[in-house]
């Protein structure tokens, strides 16, 4: 068994900066979403704003309110709606 070449490139998706992602291809057109636990800066939002980039219609949830907004309107602004 040989080891790996240090030198070697990592695979394409592997080599991207954290936070990016590839761009939208309407995966998710003429659908709906709802996320559970959206309010905040953690898994919730990030799919919520992925699936809205996706071209899905989103519903968020969260047990804290003023956060929830914050964090809809957040959405909104972000994707230019």
């Amino acid at each position: 068994m040989t080891a790996p070449d240090p030198a070697a490139r990592p695979p394409s998706h592997l080599g991207r900066h954290p936070g990016s992602h590839p761009e939208s291809r309407r995966l998710l057109a003429g659908k709906t979403v709802l996320v559970t636990a959206a309010a905040g800066t953690g898994i919730g939002f990030a799919s919520a704003r992925r699936c809205a980039e996706e071209g899905a219609v989103v519903m968020l949830s969260d047990l804290h309110a003023r956060r929830l907004e914050a964090c809809a309107d957040e959405l909104e602004a972000a994707l230019g709606r």
